[in-house]
């Protein structure tokens, strides 16, 4: 049996031109998967892109709601001191913010102990505007 099997073996002569064939369609078959996986590809990146620009027509979306809203919050605080009577300051040396009794006059200052004084004028002693 192995000696009928090696002859068979040695008897096989294989054809050149069905191996060039053979090596044309494996080659064609490649340039296939190639051109294939090419096109999947480049659908795969418009879908990325598509999503990309929804995901940015939605964020800016929420922007423009978030800005709407502390825009409000912020009008609503303003009508809230106006109707309160307190300004909202900051001392421009320390940063501190504070909230101050508005009075009848154009600015507010503050001394070295932290009093604030409601004037048109500079106090003396080294007295600082606060910034509303």
């Amino acid at each position: 049996m192995r000696a009928l099997l090696l002859d068979c073996s040695q008897s096989v002569d294989t054809n050149p031109q069905w191996i060039q064939y053979q090596k044309r369609m494996d080659d064609m078959a490649l340039q296939y998967q190639r051109a294939r996986q090419q096109g999947r590809m480049q659908a795969l990146g418009q879908q990325v892109q598509q999503f990309q620009a929804r995901m940015q027509g939605m964020r800016n979306q929420v922007s423009a709601f978030q800005r709407g809203q502390n825009a409000q919050a912020a009008q609503v605080n303003e009508w809230s001191n106006m109707l309160t009577g307190v300004t909202p300051t900051t001392d421009p040396l320390t940063g501190t913010s504070r909230t101050v009794w508005t009075g009848p006059r154009s600015s507010n200052w503050t001394n070295g102990r932290g009093d604030v004084r409601n004037s048109d004028l500079a106090p003396g002693g080294g007295g600082r505007q606060l910034r509303q």
